[in-house]
């Protein structure tokens, strides 16, 4: 597994590297050094075969670094601070996973899950729910998973992969 302790986002939404994939990689071959050639950025045919990830999160580190993990992983990923604003990017492109918090400002996680998942549109996209602090049993059924925080990188992704796949 990659180590993203030390991966570092730059550019636009659209154009969002990580550092360790523009300058690619170190290896020893031979005794010398060879510099291994990364993906270059994604051409938007590619996007339409990625995946779609919705983050929605009111604390920006929590964003930078679950997004940048996700495009790492080649995920195309969506952002918004809240329910009001997920609600509004969700319509604008359907997402294929989305990840959210229980408790945010305006339209907190588990109302932003229970108006989306009213229409057939988005009935059949799963959630991962997140939160400090544990399910309120009356909020039971609203995700179709739920991370504790703070989440691993590695619960994180085995919770997308494993969404992802059964929903496929």
């Amino acid at each position: 597994m990659r180590d993203y302790a030390a991966s570092f986002v730059t550019g636009t939404d659209d154009q969002s590297l990580s550092l360790d994939r523009r300058i690619g990689t170190c290896e020893r071959q031979s005794g010398r050094r060879v510099m291994n050639a990364m993906p270059a950025l994604t051409t938007s045919s590619q996007h339409a075969k990625m995946k779609t990830i919705l983050i929605v999160e009111s604390e920006p580190s929590i964003v930078t670094a679950w997004k940048s993990v996700l495009q790492l992983e080649g995920y195309l990923v969506l952002t918004a601070s809240n329910g009001r604003e997920a609600l509004f990017s969700a319509n604008g492109r359907k997402p294929d996973l989305i990840i959210t918090d229980r408790s945010m400002p305006l339209t907190g996680g588990v109302e932003f899950c229970r108006h989306l998942k009213q229409g057939p549109e988005f009935s059949r996209v799963p959630v991962i729910l997140t939160s400090p602090e544990h399910l309120n049993p009356s909020d039971a059924g609203v995700g179709d998973s739920f991370l504790l925080k703070p989440v691993s990188m590695d619960m994180l992704l085995a919770a997308v992969r494993r969404l992802l796949n059964a929903y496929s």
